[in-house]
């Protein structure tokens, strides 16, 4: 299997350099145009054997670099090889994490301390509360699964 190295223009101007395995490459350029529209084109710009990150990573990098060099306004939020995750920081996926999990446990109180002995406690004063919430999402499940 050969990992593709391609270029998507929109206008005849270079906006997005990335890479795609061969067989996957029909569906890199639709999703492509959800973001630029109808109107693009995706033109291979370098063929690699294999799908091993060694090679291609530094590759798609140099072709990155290559069109910024080239004055083209690319829009490519990394220097390549490491696709949508590249763009969170480390400090956003905390906060992101800090909100989910503040959302998260006040839906399940029995879920907010990590103590054991105060979470035995808290089962003990409220024994249903965990049941009830169960039971009222195994319903939606229910429901969901019987919709479809």
């Amino acid at each position: 299997m050969k990992t593709l190295i391609y270029e998507i223009s929109k206008n005849n101007k270079p906006v997005y350099i990335g890479k795609s395995k061969e067989d996957c490459i029909i569906s890199r350029k639709s999703k492509h145009k959800k973001r630029w529209g109808d109107n693009i084109t995706l033109i291979i710009i370098d063929e690699i054997e294999g799908v091993d990150k060694q090679i291609w990573k530094p590759l798609e990098s140099y072709w990155i670099n290559q069109y910024k060099n080239w004055g083209f306004n690319i829009e490519n939020k990394n220097e390549g090889g490491n696709g949508k995750h590249a763009t969170k920081t480390v400090e956003w996926k905390k906060e992101y994490n800090k909100k989910y999990n503040e959302i998260y446990n006040l839906n399940k109180p029995w879920r907010r301390y990590y103590n054991l002995e105060y979470r035995q406690q808290w089962h003990a004063a409220n024994p249903d509360k965990q049941k009830l919430y169960r039971k009222k999402h195994n319903e939606k499940c229910r429901l969901k699964k019987d919709m479809n």
